[in-house]
């Protein structure tokens, strides 16, 4: 891995993995798989309202605090004051429970489905009594799979044009134009949500306007926005933008206020956006980037960008020689 640390692990709870993490990966921000914790839930306590309330405590936004009071009242309110479960899950809660990792970002990873969604998939291609040479055709095709679906999914968001609903137009049409398209519906969820926001304070303090807002018919819940003119960079007390990578409603909502009809470059996350690949594989951007983990990526991309273009000109007739003679004279200029 070029001998850096993940940022962030996320696992079942096997006690020998977490051992193991905590000793190669001293630095790492370790997290329990959301999926396992929940069905392990279902087997120790047999309640799907305890489910309901368990799945609050793993994904709300609360603060730490929030989070105490609001498990205090949970084990009361289904009376499993001593059960041996929820006590062991409660004594962890800092590897689950997401006020714990308010401003850690897991890049929208809570679960190892992913992994074993790969896993699954490779299953039906891959068996075991395949030989070396059906392997490798079977991988290949399994790899073939993985990268048209990827294909499919740059060109949607390329080319196709987002449907805009919501009354923040110009905010809705500057982030249709930076964000993938499954991306764009991520911050398009927080854009709506602005409609239940209230503005109930406004103090400026030299160069930070601060905001005090309010959601509609909860009062008593009070988020604070600031936002630095001086480097136009705003910062929300629910820390969405740092866990998630994307602006929350109530920055939304600050940018509003302020009429600003952009998103800022300090809002914008690289891998949301549809320039992704072409910015982390080009010179400009690889300060900092190991450079056999560089070379590795560029090979990637000219081979993805060779392989579509080599689909597309071997359907036409009469190219041939023009081709190859283009091709061989752009090799002999870059030896």
């Amino acid at each position: 891995m070029g001998n850096k640390h993940p940022k962030t692990v996320v696992t079942d709870g096997d006690g020998a993995m977490r051992e193991a993490i905590k000793h190669v990966f001293p630095y790492s921000c370790h997290r329990l798989c959301a999926w396992h914790l929940h069905k392990n839930a279902c087997e120790n306590v047999k309640s799907s309202l305890f489910l309901m309330d368990f799945k609050k405590a793993m994904y709300s936004d609360f603060t730490p605090e929030e989070f105490e009071d609001f498990w205090m009242n949970m084990v009361e309110k289904h009376g499993l004051v001593g059960n041996k479960w929820v006590s062991k899950t409660y004594e962890n809660r800092s590897s689950w429970a997401t006020a714990y990792f308010r401003d850690i970002f897991f890049g929208r990873i809570r679960t190892t489905s992913q992994c074993e969604a790969i896993n699954s998939i490779m299953k039906t291609y891959v068996r075991k009594k395949c030989s070396i040479f059906e392997f490798i055709h079977n991988f290949e095709q399994a790899l073939r799979e993985y990268r048209n679906n990827e294909l499919v999914a740059d060109f949607k968001s390329l080319y196709s044009d987002l449907v805009l609903t919501t009354s923040l137009y110009e905010i809705e049409k500057a982030t249709a134009k930076i964000y993938t398209a499954e991306a764009f519906m991520e911050v398009k969820e927080q854009i709506v949500l602005v409609s239940t926001l209230i503005v109930t304070r406004r103090v400026v303090n030299g160069d930070q306007l601060i905001l005090k807002l309010t959601k509609y018919c909860h009062c008593n819940v009070e988020m604070t926005v600031v936002y630095d003119t001086s480097r136009s960079i705003f910062y929300c007390e629910c820390r969405h933008f740092e866990s998630w990578g994307i602006p929350c409603s109530h920055i939304f909502c600050a940018m509003k206020e302020e009429h600003v009809d952009h998103i800022l470059d300090s809002l914008i996350l690289t891998r949301w956006t549809k320039k992704a690949k072409i910015d982390f594989v080009s010179s400009d951007s690889s300060k900092g980037v190991d450079s056999d983990v560089m070379e590795l990526a560029q090979f990637g991309a000219y081979c993805g960008a060779c392989t579509r273009f080599c689909k597309i000109a071997s359907k036409k007739k009469g190219l041939y020689n023009e081709v190859m003679n283009d091709l061989l004279k752009l090799i002999s200029m870059r030896n």
